[in-house]
């Protein structure tokens, strides 16, 4: 599965946290500091793995099982706000 931001994202901060304001629908997410990495690791990497892969690099005392439902729960949160869009691999 490869991910994109969508175009039509305004992103700010504000106490250390990440908004994210979908223009077309005004719906808002509030990123804490790991989910915002993974917002930033978006403009490098696209499929789920290689965003799993830099989950352990950074979180490396954090069991395998709950780095995958951490990734999946804030990709999961992006992609239902139409903040993210999914395509399949070739």
């Amino acid at each position: 599965m490869h991910f994109e931001k969508c175009a039509h994202i305004d992103v700010d901060t504000f106490d250390g946290d990440l908004l994210l304001m979908n223009l077309t629908t005004r719906e808002v997410l509030v990123l804490n500091e790991a989910a915002g990495v993974l917002w930033a690791a978006l403009d490098l990497f696209s499929k789920r793995d290689e965003l799993l892969d830099l989950l352990q690099e950074a979180l490396p005392n954090i069991n395998p099982e709950e780095r995958e439902a951490s990734l999946a729960s804030v990709l999961q949160s992006l992609e239902a706000g139409g903040f993210i869009t999914t395509r399949a691999e070739p």
